[in-house]
Formats: structure tokens, sequence, C-alpha cells
């Protein structure tokens, strides 16, 4: 079976918290790094409430198109008869 298709940008992201709020704020805060260009390739990060670890990887590729072409080969080739 060949590697399913990725998107151009994969996060990875393991976080542990106290509470629902605690979380809730470990993801409001990492979508504003984000959304700012903020976030590095991998980070380690830890409070009071909650602590992660998040690793970032940015591609030229595939686009939304290409994407979207190969998962359907990867999903044809891969059926089940």
């Amino acid at each position: 079976m060949a590697e399913i298709p990725k998107r151009a940008v994969q996060f990875r992201l393991e976080v542990g918290a106290d509470s629902r709020r605690a979380l809730a704020d470990v993801l409001f805060n990492l979508a504003i790094q984000i959304d700012h260009e903020g976030l590095s390739s991998h980070s380690v990060s830890g409070g009071y409430d909650s602590g992660y670890e998040q690793w970032l990887t940015m591609s030229d590729g595939p686009t939304h198109d290409e994407y979207v072409a190969q998962l359907n080969a990867w999903l044809e080739q891969n059926k089940t008869a």
C-alpha cells in the first residue's frame, strides 16, 4: 500500500491540560501564533495548567488540486473489492 498523500502544511500537537478551559486556551493561543506566522517548526511549552509539544511542517506543495488528485488516486488504488 502506498503512503497516504499529505497536504502542504502538516501540524502535529500533543497537549496535556488540567481542564477544558486550559485546553481551549492552548489551542486559541496556538491558532493566533499560526495565523501570525510566529510558530516555529518545533516547540515545547508548559505552564501552570497546560503543556504541549508541537511540530509544524510547511512545504511548497502539493497545491489543493494536486492533493485532491493524489488522494483520489490513492483511494482508487487502495479500494477493497
